[in-house]
C-alpha cells in the first residue's frame, strides 16, 4: 500500500500543526506541564527534534517496502505511539486538554495498530523485528524525559558558572568609578589637585 508509506510523514505534519500552529501553545505548556525539564525546551530544539522526526518519515516513505525501509517505518511510527502516551497521560494527569493530544489519538494511535499488523501479516516484517522496533520507539519518551533532565541542569549550571566572573567584573567596574571620581576644589585655599600622566595613580598634588 503506498498509502500507508507516506501516512506517517502526513500524520507527523497534522500533529506538529496542532501542537504549534492551531490551537498551538505546545512550547508553553510543555513548560507548565514540566517545569523541572522547561530551561531544555528552547524554540531551536522543538524545531530541530520535530525536523528529524519529518526527515526519518520521509526517509521511510523513500525507501518503500526494503527491509530497512519497513524497520525505519515501524520505528518511527512507535515513536508516534509513544507519543500518545506521553499526551494522553498528561491529559488525565491535568485533566486539561494537551496540544497535539488530538492528532496523537486520532491518527497516530490507529496508524500503529494498522500498521504494525499489516506488515506482519504480509511477512514484511518478523514478529521479532516489530517487537524490536516497538521497543526501541516506545523507549523514546524514557530517553527523551532523561535528555530534558540534563539539558536543563547544564542550563542552570551556566549562571553558577558565570557568577564569579560577573561579580569580579562588577567589583572592578566599581574600584574604576571610584578612582575616577576627583573632588573638586574649595575656592580658599590649600591644595589643588592637577592630574598629570603619573603611572602610579595618575595625580600629582601642588601646592599653590
Amino acid at each position: 500500500m503506498s498509502w500507508l508509506r507516506w501516512a506517517p510523514l502526513i500524520a507527523a505534519s497534522l500533529h506538529i500543526f496542532e501542537e504549534f500552529v492551531w490551537p498551538g501553545g505546545f512550547s508553553e505548556w510543555y513548560r507548565r506541564y514540566q517545569p523541572s525539564v522547561a530551561l531544555s525546551f528552547t524554540p531551536r530544539f522543538a524545531v530541530v527534534i520535530n525536523g528529524i522526526l519529518l526527515l526519518a518519515c520521509l526517509g521511510a516513505a523513500l525507501q518503500g517496502p526494503t527491509l530497512q525501509g519497513v524497520v525505519l517505518w515501524l520505528t518511527v511510527v512507535a515513536i508516534l505511539l509513544g507519543n500518545v502516551g506521553f499526551h494522553v497521560a498528561a491529559v488525565l494527569r491535568t485533566r486539561a486538554y494537551s496540544p497535539g493530544v488530538v492528532t496523537a489519538v486520532l491518527l497516530y494511535l490507529p496508524l500503529g495498530v494498522y500498521g504494525f499488523r499489516y506488515f506482519v501479516h504480509a511477512q514484511l516484517a518478523s514478529t521479532g523485528t516489530a517487537a524490536g522496533a516497538l521497543l526501541v520507539g516506545l523507549a523514546y519518551p524514557i530517553w527523551s524525559r532523561w535528555n530534558h533532565g540534563r539539558r536543563s541542569a547544564r542550563a542552570r549550571s551556566v549562571p553558577c558558572l558565570l557568577a564569579p566572573l560577573v561579580a569580579v567584573t562588577l567589583g572592578c567596574h566599581a574600584g574604576k568609578s571610584g578612582t575616577d571620581a576627583v573632588t573638586q576644589p574649595s575656592a580658599s585655599p590649600a591644595l589643588t589637585f592637577q592630574r598629570y600622566a603619573n603611572p602610579v595613580d595618575g595625580l600629582s598634588m601642588v601646592r599653590t
